[in-house]
């Protein structure tokens, strides 16, 4: 897919239009020029990144019938000082005096003129909200060329898929649309409507210059962290230490604080009495971590591996000393589509138990999307992988498709053992939340799939449109070990002075070579074949 810039509407004509009256920085031109469908400007506070957003909608306002809309989670949210509402209402002040705007019931209609003078349909921008409605009911048979997404991290994932189906090319007034024959998968035939564009006339040559565009901007944190994250492929680039899209199809342009000149030091200085986690957000648009997480990333502790021994601290132990179990948690396809979640995978966690004292530490997770046949394969391939460990069972929950995971995985002889799921998950996650603060449950210092881990870990809330896949696997190794000798024999000052003195600082994944644990030598080799 191309990115180049769209012509001839931008750059030239930028500040040349009608509604649009801003000298823009670098970042915001670059972003307002991109073609793709979906795009995302985030990341640190201070970023211009609503008023890029609120100027990207006007681009095209003076085009007869052009429809845009700019959501937050609230509808009052867009009435907050310097959010959308009041700015847009400053920078159309003029117009709106002359008439040439109205703004009526949480929307701006502009009047447009048609090729030849005469007065076109007018073009309107919307704001939206998705908190408390059926968005797919709200929105149904709606029609947009721009849909614009104000704090996207705050918004459920099904919202933001579903207004991307919203997203219609402009029509000419005269030729309207025409019927298409497509042919599905299935073999059928769908007549779809679409926009009729008729060489030579002005009004089609009008329309159809007008791009569909979903167009997205925020900081890091909140219940769609992880989803944006996934979704525009964010990670941190080990060459610069900053955090960028790797996705070509969605491009994402980072926002920082120092993109933006007009910001004064008092502005920084505030951010700096923040909390770590929410300073490192809104200053360094980190995408690691959340400060309303359960899971504290700050507190928890970390384990490598020291010549083939499990090391943390001054802690070693033998691999064959320690207890090893898989836990899995269960999740098809078809439950994805069901729950209209797009998050719901497989995820399978390998643990190793030490002795005395007790550290419940992640030797691997693998975490995928596919059907019960598929999971089953995977669950036995894992536990061939690792089979000289001597793994002593998988616990898999008994509720939905993990039933007939369990029951196949026993006719194959591997041993299971059942679980329970609970329908509140914060609850069944307290073990495992209560232990990693208490520095008992370990991760490693370095994986190639911890990134994945930690992007879930330590951004989850307990909201149930949170992603929590990984989540249950933690909570069930908790849930399986037996603390009740740790807990009533542990002299607690003494027991984290140690951890505090000899554990070293969490090792980010991204500034290390990424090693998988059963790839590393000696005791950490794969097992190979039965």
């Amino acid at each position: 897919m191309s990115l180049s810039p769209l012509k001839p509407r931008f750059p030239k004509s930028i500040t040349g239009r009608p509604y649009i009256t801003h000298d823009l920085e670098v970042k915001p031109l670059a972003y307002m020029s991109l073609r793709s469908r979906e795009a995302l400007y985030g990341g640190a506070a201070g970023g211009m990144k609503t008023e890029t957003l609120g100027i990207d909608a006007l681009q095209y306002v003076d085009i007869p019938g052009y429809s845009a809309i700019l959501f937050r989670r609230k509808r009052s949210d867009h009435e907050l000082p310097n959010c959308l509402i009041p700015r847009l209402q400053g920078w159309l002040a003029h117009h709106i005096e002359e008439k040439t705007v109205k703004f009526n019931n949480y929307k701006l209609i502009f009047k447009t003129l048609n090729p030849d003078g005469s007065i076109g349909k007018p073009a309107t921008l919307t704001f939206g909200y998705c908190f408390n409605v059926n968005t797919s009911t709200q929105y149904q048979g709606a029609e947009f060329q721009y849909v614009g997404w104000d704090e996207v991290c705050q918004i459920k994932a099904k919202d933001y898929l579903y207004l991307l189906s919203r997203l219609r090319k402009c029509v000419c007034p005269i030729h309207k649309k025409k019927p298409v024959e497509k042919r599905l998968p299935s073999g059928n035939i769908e007549i779809k409507q679409v926009a009729n564009y008729v060489k030579g006339c002005p009004l089609c040559d009008r329309a159809k210059i007008v791009p569909l565009k979903c167009r997205a901007a925020g900081n890091p944190g909140d219940i769609s962290h992880q989803f944006i994250k996934d979704r525009f492929q964010i990670k941190r680039d080990p060459k610069t230490n900053l955090f960028r899209g790797f996705d070509v199809e969605r491009p994402f342009i980072p926002a920082y604080l120092w993109d933006n000149p007009y910001l004064d030091e008092s502005y920084e200085d505030n951010l700096k009495q923040l909390d770590e986690v929410t300073r490192k957000q809104l200053m360094e648009g980190d995408w690691n971590s959340s400060p309303d997480s359960r899971y504290k990333k700050h507190k928890c502790r970390r384990w490598e591996n020291h010549h083939g021994y499990v090391k943390h601290g001054p802690h070693i132990f033998k691999p064959e000393e320690m207890r090893w179990f898989f836990t899995v948690d269960c999740a098809t396809t078809v439950d994805t589509v069901l729950n209209e979640d797009q998050h719901d995978e497989t995820s399978i966690s390998l643990w190793a138990l030490s002795p005395d004292p007790m550290f419940l530490c992640m030797m691997d997770n693998y975490t995928f999307q596919a059907e019960i046949p598929e999971i089953v394969e995977e669950c036995v391939n894992r536990w061939k992988l690792f089979r000289k460990f001597r793994p002593e069972c998988m616990i898999i929950e008994k509720n939905g498709c993990g039933v007939g995971v369990l029951q196949t995985l026993e006719r194959r002889g591997i041993v299971v053992k059942e679980a329970w799921s609970q329908k509140d998950k914060l609850a069944e996650a307290q073990v495992g939340i209560i232990k990693m603060d208490q520095g008992r449950i370990l991760l490693p210092n370095k994986a190639d799939w911890l990134e994945k881990v930690e992007g879930q870990l330590f951004i989850w809330t307990g909201d149930p449109d949170e992603p929590d896949d990984i989540i249950d696997t933690v909570s069930r190794a908790a849930n399986y070990v037996d603390w009740t000798d740790f807990d009533s024999n542990m002299d607690e000052d003494q027991e984290f002075k140690a951890v505090e003195n000899f554990n070293s600082p969490p090792v980010n994944p991204i500034q290390v070579n990424a090693v998988q644990f059963h790839a590393a030598p000696n005791y950490f080799e794969s097992s190979g074949e039965f």
